[in-house]
């Protein structure tokens, strides 16, 4: 009875450490390069063109990676996008010594609309999550919009995301999902080929501000970067360093290819890195 307790409350602790890690994350490099500086919406807008496949790798920490494939399809003013993406944990232990496996999964459906400078849409999707024997399921959707001003060098966006309902616990717990509001400005400077994005992203007790910019060295590359700031209870957290929560990436693009390498600094030990391979077809 006691073994099964800690290890009760083990599964417990890491539902909370678990639960929003799928929802949270995509296989947008470019966004991901830019500290995750886009709404939900416009990350699943990944390259120009009608019909786009892709897959993507991010590598996190105690070796944990997250894999995705995509896939996005342009009909009239309509784009349809799908994703499938997996975290995996690897091989874990309870305070027991005995091992298991957690991974969580998610695919995601968005659709938007394009219509006199404005661009809407939203997302639905379904996220599966299992440490050990135990499992938990999600309902999310995520709905937003951009107005684009100036022959489109400024473009506002808001958004609602991590909308959640809960189908199933992984036990009577129960998670505290927060909606995330968020206010996107990015601008295409005149004079430079650089774009700013000013990024606010609200949490309730939590917010974080991320500046970010894209320089289009050539035709065919692009280069990113990003800091994030966060903010607890409307103070600004000085626990972080400077060099803590960066981002730098680039990306090559060809006619019918794009290749995007991203990695992000979040502390002195805790190194992210990640990788995409977008390629259009008819």
């Amino acid at each position: 009875m006691t073994t099964f307790m800690k290890y009760f409350i083990y599964i417990i602790t890491l539902s909370r450490i678990f639960a929003l890690q799928i929802t949270d994350l995509t296989g947008d490099i470019t966004s991901f390069a830019k500290m995750s500086s886009d709404t939900h919406i416009s990350k699943n807008n990944r390259m120009s063109g009608d019909n786009i496949i892709g897959v993507s790798l991010i590598q996190y920490p105690a070796h944990i990676l997250f894999s995705e494939f995509f896939g996005q399809v342009s009909r009239n003013s309509f784009l349809f996008s799908s994703r499938v993406g997996i975290i995996d944990y690897g091989k874990l232990s309870d305070i027991n010594g005995n091992d298991f496996s957690a991974y969580d999964a998610i695919i995601e459906t968005t659709i938007q609309n394009y219509k006199n400078n404005i661009q809407y849409g939203g997302s639905i999707g379904y996220a599966f999550s299992r440490i050990g024997s135990y499992t938990s399921s999600l309902l999310i959707y995520n709905i937003g919009g951009n107005k684009s001003l100036f022959d489109d060098k400024l473009i506002i966006a808001i958004s609602l995301e991590n909308n959640i309902r809960t189908i199933k616990n992984y036990s009577s717990y129960k998670n505290q999902y927060p909606i995330k509001k968020r206010f996107n400005l990015k601008y295409d400077l005149q004079y430079l080929p650089l774009n700013i994005i000013i990024d606010y992203l609200d949490e309730d007790i939590s917010s974080y501000l991320t500046l970010a910019l894209q320089a289009h060295v050539k035709d065919n590359i692009n280069i990113y970067g990003g800091k994030k700031l966060h903010f607890l209870d409307n103070k600004f957290d000085d626990e972080y360093k400077l060099l803590d929560n960066v981002s730098i990436g680039l990306s090559f693009l060809t006619k019918k290819l794009q290749f995007n390498l991203g990695l992000q600094l979040n502390s002195a030990s805790s190194i992210n890195y990640g990788t995409s391979l977008l390629m259009q077809f008819k």
